[in-house]
């Protein structure tokens, strides 16, 4: 195989380069604008000079190209190509390259123009399947045009024309594009000589080329073609097939990718597969670079990427019940290249969750372009195969490097819908496989983690890949897909098993945030299943690993006096995420009567720190005050011993309630979380008068704001989530009261304001007002008996309101149990639908009543 690699193509002797141009003609070239181009000239300078050439090859008519007018534009638009060409090829490492991450970001919020010379570049010449085709169009006129111009005693064994220069630095172009980088070179001790030798046969590969751009497409299977042509005909066929896939760039004329298409295309690739693993294999030490050198792995990364993206699709266009092609011997093949591209010589040293930080340029090429990941989790689903760790680790490999994650304020959001572009095209395709592949991932590291009697911290890289792998199997649970086809209980085991083996610190909060939402996803019924799997699990004791996280975050909050304030910050964010963990639990009914005394410790110390800070700023809020108002909510609902039997109970003190008045209108999680808190409390237990009145004003002043629209951004939609569950705790207030006292409550002119504001919400339908009516329809229920039960106590007799001992307001004597007019319509008990809302790094629980969740 060296041999083959080392002379790709034959030299011709006595025959000189018969295209060659000094660099700075290139750069001059290439810089050229005609007075027009001025106007339209971008801030690189190049790539609307590379337009207008590429425009006007297009334009021209190719059969009358040989008249001198037209010679002179195929010369000066050639020149411009060209030049543009050598100037990226000459000095790769100046350019600027971005990563394929960036080119999705950037594409979606149509900011191309600012990718730089080799992504414009890519966007107007590489990828253009009309523009290649044109070439080889321009290139039978001009070699026809060569062979009458030649005596033929004289003709030399081969005609190189300007097309085939195009083609040849074109193809070297898009190898550095996908690679996102300069490739090295594979012998770069070789003399001058030799290396003008290879310059020379990349120039009779493209010579080598086919007539027709159709024909490129097959070329690879050619048993007589050079191993240099055919390298060239896949770069070609890479650069129009999956980067013009990829960037969208439009094309005119190009023809679709169909299934008659892919299999055209798809047996010639299985060719060159076959045959690449053949000669790989006979190498005598073929996992070594000599044996497999770089420019030749870059090669075949581009026509694994091909074959999978149009195997998938084939896949997607063939009708129900059509059986795929059997192709062992192929996949065998390709399969045994993938593990020569991402192992190379370092099998043995490999660790699964921790792939390279750095990528070479086949490595770079296989994970970023086409569907490969795709086309592998589909033909591969099954972690019996030989070779399903090599799989294991192209995932872990495809996660790290699908875009960076950091851990400041206000960046997550971001960095989430940038994972959207780069991850969801490849898991949208075949979710259930994807997700059989992170279950995979998953089960790896619990059989790591498991290995350690505590909780194991892991490295930053691991960190990433097991963070975006929880996001991953989040994104699919939202995809339309049948939910009886994905390994739900399997992913729930998963999910709750690593929950409690990793180690509680900060970094990991984004991880753990993801596997509470997917949790949350996976529904009660499923839950349950996946509770009682690691319950019943061999590998740890899933009970005694949750409560020593309850027991040791307990013990902090204890020991908080002694830290710092960021350090006492971050832990309230973990508690945060614990008590999120622990509310998706309770609210499953599965069975946590093991850990009863562990979570009423946790839940008490919570409550005491809470009230011990004594907070009375807004801005001071503990971050876990909404989700422990949620986490008592829901053991109210269930009516648990936790907050019925328990003696101290220190949620049920003046402390927790003066916490959340300190929180302030503006806090919409803590107001959510405390309306569904305080209606159950109010329900079980009563509140005294003073606390009602105190409530009353604050939910008053919490709808008023809403209705008035002062929520603005992020927490514009988040008012309209939760305005049901305010207004519902003004109705149980006015009903748990006694009348007396709730014709007191609500004498104040700002609830005159309040109901008049939210009477015109409901009677005006103004629909030019998205805001105004989805308020509308969120307080359609709630929001008639609210305005019912203000205006029967507002027409009743204020004048005769007296002083009772059952309205000592001063005092706080509380009020008797109330008693139901005919006028009152009584307030329904509900259960509630939980979900999170992500914001600044930290999740908090929204509850939506399930009488109110249809119409979210």
């Amino acid at each position: 195989m060296s041999s083959t690699y080392s002379s790709d193509t034959e030299s011709e002797s006595g025959i000189q380069n018969p295209y060659s141009l000094d660099a700075c003609e290139f750069a001059r070239l290439s810089t050229q604008c005609t007075p027009g181009d001025q106007k339209a000239s971008s801030p690189f300078g190049h790539p609307n000079t590379v337009r207008d050439a590429v425009e006007v090859l297009l334009s021209l008519d190719i059969s009358a190209a040989v008249n001198d007018t037209a010679l002179h534009e195929v010369s000066s638009c050639s020149g411009v190509i060209l030049g543009f060409l050598e100037s990226i090829l000459l000095c790769p490492e100046k350019q600027d390259f971005p990563n394929t991450v960036d080119l999705l970001y950037l594409r979606a919020f149509q900011q191309s123009w600012s990718l730089g010379v080799p992504v414009m570049f890519l966007r107007i010449v590489s990828v253009q399947e009309e523009f290649l085709s044109s070439l080889f169009d321009y290139k039978k006129v001009f070699y026809k045009l060569a062979s009458q111009d030649c005596p033929r005693e004289a003709a030399p064994s081969i005609v190189i024309c300007w097309v085939d220069v195009i083609l040849a630095k074109l193809g070297e172009a898009i190898c550095i594009l996908a690679a996102e980088a300069p490739i090295p070179d594979d012998y770069p001790a070789i003399p001058t000589s030799l290396k003008k030798q290879q310059e020379d046969d990349s120039l009779r590969a493209a010579a080598q080329l086919p007539e027709n751009w159709s024909d490129v497409l097959q070329f690879m299977a050619s048993d007589h073609a050079s191993s240099a042509s055919v390298r060239l005909s896949i770069h070609l066929t890479f650069g129009a097939k999956i980067i013009g896939s990829r960037l969208g760039c439009p094309s005119r004329s190009s023809t679709p990718l169909t299934a008659s298409t892919s299999s055209c295309v798809l047996p010639a690739l299985g060719a060159y597969t076959n045959r690449l693993a053949s000669a790989v294999d006979d190498c005598n030490n073929s996992l070594s670079e000599s044996g497999f050198p770089g420019r030749h792995r870059v090669t075949a990364a581009m026509a694994i990427a091909v074959f999978a993206t149009m195997h998938i699709r084939q896949e997607l266009l063939r009708d129900i019940g059509t059986a795929s092609p059997f192709l062992p011997h192929t996949l065998r093949n390709i399969l045994r290249i993938v593990e020569l591209i991402i192992y190379g010589d370092r099998t043995l040293q490999v660790d699964i969750m921790v792939p390279p930080d750095k990528l070479d340029a086949a490595q770079t090429t296989l994970v970023r372009w086409g569907d490969v990941m795709s086309f592998c989790w589909l033909i591969w689903d099954d972690p019996r195969v030989a070779g399903a760790d090599v799989l294991t680790y192209l995932t872990s490999i495809w996660l790290h490097h699908s875009g960076t994650i950091s851990y400041s304020d206000n960046d997550l959001e971001q960095i989430t819908e940038l994972w959207g572009l780069t991850l969801t095209p490849s898991l949208r395709k075949c979710p259930v496989a994807a997700l059989g592949a992170l279950l995979r991932l998953f089960r790896h590291l619990i059989g790591r983690l498991c290995s350690s009697l505590s909780p194991l911290v892991i490295n930053c890289t691991a960190l990433d890949v097991l963070t975006k792998s929880c996001w991953a199997a989040m994104e699919i649970l939202h995809l339309p897909e049948q939910p009886s086809l994905l390994p739900l209980v399997d992913l729930g085991v998963a999910t709750l098993s690593i929950f409690v083996l990793i180690a509680d610190d900060v970094q990991t909060l984004p991880m753990k945030a993801f596997m509470i939402e997917t949790l949350n996803v996976l529904g009660i019924e499923v839950l349950v299943n996946a509770l009682k799997g690691v319950q019943a699990a061999t590998q740890f004791d899933f009970n005694i690993r949750l409560d020593s996280l309850l027991t040791q975050q307990r013990r902090w909050l204890l020991e908080s006096n002694d830290f710092t304030d960021r350090d006492s910050d971050d832990i309230y964010l973990r508690i945060n995420m614990t008590l999120n963990f622990l509310a998706v639990l309770f609210r499953s009914g599965g069975d946590l009567s093991r850990h009863q005394r562990a979570v009423s410790s946790l839940l008490c110390a919570s409550t005491e720190h809470l009230v011990s800070r004594n907070v009375s700023s807004a801005s001071n809020t503990v971050d876990y005050l909404s989700s422990l108002l949620v986490v008592l909510a829901i053991l109210q609902d269930l009516g648990s011993e936790l907050v019925t039997r328990d003696a101290t109970k220190p949620w049920e003190g003046d402390g927790l309630r003066i916490s959340i008045l300190n929180a302030g209108t503006s806090n919409l999680t803590v107001a959510s979380a405390a309306a569904h808190f305080l209606s159950r409390d109010i329900r079980r237990n009563g509140l005294d008068s003073l606390s009602s009145l105190e409530f009353w004003d604050y939910a008053r002043d919490v709808l008023f704001f809403i209705i008035h629209r002062d929520h603005l951004g992020d927490d514009e939609p988040l008012a309209l989530l939760v305005a049901p569950a305010i207004a519902r705790l003004l109705v149980d207030l006015l009903h748990y009261a006694d009348s007396d006292f709730a014709r007191f409550m609500v004498a104040s002119p700002w609830n005159h304001s309040v109901c008049a504001r939210l009477r015109e919400v409901l009677e005006l339908n103004n629909r030019d007002v998205p805001y105004q009516a989805i308020l509308r329809q969120r307080l359609k229920s709630l929001g008639p008996v609210l305005l019912d039960k203000v205006s029967s106590y507002l027409l009743q007799n204020s004048d005769t309101f007296k002083d009772s001992t059952k309205v000592n307001v001063a005092q706080g004597h509380p009020v008797s149990e109330p008693k139901t007019s005919a006028f009152e319509k009584p307030s329904p008990s509900t259960s509630m639908e939980l979900i999170f809302y992500h914001t600044r790094n930290t999740l908090y629980p929204i509850c939506v009543s399930y009488d109110l969740v249809d119409q979210d």
